[in-house]
């Protein structure tokens, strides 16, 4: 007999009778993630809506409850980023959200340009972008959590699932881009991150629980502060290999 992780029904073979939920739920590592890429998206109508509002509502008690197992009715961290990733991205090429930064007065022309191209670039492979900055935020959380009980690849998943839903809440705003005049709607653009920096709290408050409150939120500060140098060191290290690139075609 088996206890399954989601219901904690008992029951035989490879499926739980109750609730569906497979035998094995696999550890979370390496081999999980692309597990998660490679058959997450064949099922995109299953379970998105469920994480959403799971998301929305206790959201660092239920990605605590899909680490430890309980994962039949959640949508998988990878794929759910890259579906709303790619929503997000369409929206943004769509709409042509480069004209937002054209339409600001008083800014240097080529400085403009310049930021036209990165969006443009952003918005046409928005997915990606959104899957290489998640280690970098696994990274920080990692190490202001270093000694609990959760691994670097488990971080991956917790700032999966909070990516996700930053990006959910850009499409939540993004309507009211379309309603105002476009000096106006860039500014909103930037509520959902302010909002979504209180959500990171949050979930991180929920997750690690069983601390106490003022280790929780010294943590989650040392965590912004260990992305805020990370980030630093990946602009400084992707400025340095574009300048070399840039040097090596010159002297062609």
């Amino acid at each position: 007999m088996t206890n399954c992780k989601n219901c904690n029904s008992h029951f035989e073979g490879n499926f739980c009778n109750e609730c569906g939920q497979a035998a094995d739920t696999h550890e979370i590592n390496s081999h999980f993630l692309w597990h998660d890429i490679q058959q997450g998206l064949l099922n995109l109508d299953k379970g998105i809506l469920f994480t959403l509002k799971e998301l929305s509502t206790r959201p660092g008690y239920s990605i605590k409850e899909f680490i430890a197992g309980r994962r039949v009715q959640h949508f998988k961290p990878i794929s759910f980023v890259l579906v709303v990733a790619g929503i997000y991205g369409f929206v943004i090429h769509y709409f042509d959200i480069t004209s937002f930064f054209k339409a600001i007065p008083d800014v240097d022309t080529k400085k403009v340009v310049d930021v036209s191209k990165i969006i443009d670039w952003i918005s046409a492979n928005y997915a990606l972008s959104t899957l290489i900055l998640i280690p970098i935020s696994s990274l920080s959380t990692y190490w202001a959590f270093k000694k609990e009980r959760y691994n670097f690849i488990q971080h991956i998943v917790i700032n999966a699932f909070i990516s996700g839903f930053h990006i959910a809440l850009r499409l939540f705003f993004f309507p009211l881009v379309l309603i105002f005049d476009r000096k106006n709607g860039l500014g909103i653009l930037t509520i959902p991150d302010v909002i979504g920096i209180a959500y990171t709290f949050w979930v991180l408050i929920q997750l690690f629980d069983y601390l106490p409150l003022k280790s929780r939120i010294l943590k989650i500060i040392l965590s912004y502060i260990y992305l805020g140098l990370v980030y630093l060191l990946f602009v400084f290290l992707s400025g340095a290999v574009v300048g070399l690139l840039l040097a090596k075609l010159e002297h062609r």
